[in-house]
């Protein structure tokens, strides 16, 4: 269950959960900063390639209505 949720979070929901409690531990901080810059990139691809998919789907739709 923990995992599923987890996996719905945005890079900055991630970063604030895993630095929250560690403010002290700078290691720890920088190492989550690096992981939700990823996931942040992904979150960025992954819109883009839905916004693509969507463009090319009302681009065939208008194209029908044509």
């Amino acid at each position: 269950m923990m995992e599923n949720e987890e996996k719905k979070e945005t890079s900055l929901e991630y970063f604030y959960r895993r630095t929250r409690n560690n403010a002290i531990n700078l290691d720890y901080q920088h190492k989550s900063l690096k992981y939700s810059i990823k996931m942040y990139e992904q979150e960025i691809e992954k819109a883009y390639n839905e916004g693509w998919m969507q463009a090319a789907k009302d681009l065939l739709t208008l194209n029908q209505l044509k």
